[in-house]
């Protein structure tokens, strides 16, 4: 719009539809912004106020019955670096969570990816993943994969397990994700047909 009417005065409301909209929405409206983007990975956003570090917070699926704690850190600034992933893997370690996940605008620099690498790892239902995660806006816009089932969408994943346990024979298990052939490898994580399937949603 600004290359073909540079005067003219506008606002974007609504849900960014791509990157660029993201970006105008938090240089415009940085709340706004950071409740979009906690909310498109599955979390839930902190009020206005003091934060003491933490955005938003994500309850997820770990295994059958269990769940798991993120804390969320929108970082909506052009320019960032490893200090904020520090400042995230202390809030982790201070709230006893078991993943951190920062958003930035744009790609992490490699500091920033070493230092988030020293985190650790985290097994989940469907694999290992980064303790702390970093996402960009590029992957909100795109559908950011964490690995994990959150609790926001665990009555989907349970209608959905309602439906393949209509669809599969009784009394077998069969592997987290799979559309119907049995695992044998005790090795892999299980799911029973009567219970929440490991469904990636965030």
């Amino acid at each position: 719009m600004k290359t073909w009417l540079p005067l003219a005065t506008y606002s974007i409301e609504g849900i960014p539809k791509d990157e660029y909209g993201a970006r105008q929405l938090a240089a415009t409206e940085p709340y706004t912004f950071q409740e979009w983007a906690v909310g498109r990975i599955g979390g839930q956003a902190k009020g206005r106020g003091p934060d003491k570090g933490i955005d938003g917070e994500i309850a997820f699926v770990t295994g059958p019955g269990k769940y798991g704690h993120a804390i969320v850190s929108v970082k909506g600034g052009k320019h960032i670096g490893p200090d904020a992933v520090r400042v995230l893997k202390s809030v982790v370690q201070r709230e006893a969570a078991d993943m951190g996940v920062l958003i930035c605008l744009n790609d992490p620099t490699q500091d920033m990816r070493t230092e988030a690498a020293t985190g650790g790892r985290i097994s989940l239902p469907g694999g290992e993943r980064a303790r702390i995660q970093i996402i960009t806006v590029k992957d909100l816009i795109a559908g950011p994969n964490l690995g994990i089932l959150t609790e926001l969408n665990t009555v989907r994943a349970a209608q959905e397990a309602r439906v393949l346990q209509r669809k599969r024979p009784p009394g077998k298990t069969y592997a987290s994700g799979n559309t119907g052939i049995p695992i044998s490898s005790p090795s892999n994580f299980r799911w029973k047909v009567n219970q929440v399937p490991s469904l990636i949603v965030a």
